[in-house]
């Protein structure tokens, strides 16, 4: 991912793209803002996801260093993901989509 990012506008597009335009990646990422969730938890917010695709997504999300993967304090044994600074920092520019969005289904 870092290895084809470069410095012009366009590769800078290209390679954040590359990480979170994928179906429901920004979806993921919005719903952990809030702090830590279970699989099962994305399976219930998410309409649609299957848990393939799920599956995939948190994996490379976590490759990516967007989010982590832990236990749950008040239940260990069982796993939960959550933001690193890097996927917090990504918490405007999802912001800025939803509410673009927001303004394109009001026209």
């Amino acid at each position: 991912m870092t290895d084809s990012c470069k410095n012009d506008s366009l590769d800078s597009i290209r390679c954040a793209l590359g990480i979170i335009g994928d179906r429901y990646t920004a979806l993921l990422i919005k719903s952990m803002h809030d702090g830590p969730m279970r699989f099962k938890d994305f399976e219930k917010t998410i309409d649609g996801i299957s848990p393939r695709t799920l599956s995939q997504r948190l994996t490379m999300l976590e490759e990516q260093k967007i989010i982590e993967k832990g236990t749950c304090p008040e239940s260990p044994g069982r796993l939960h993901y959550k933001l690193t600074q890097s996927g917090l920092d990504l918490d405007g520019v999802i912001h800025s989509l939803a509410e673009w969005g927001k303004r394109r289904q009001t026209k």
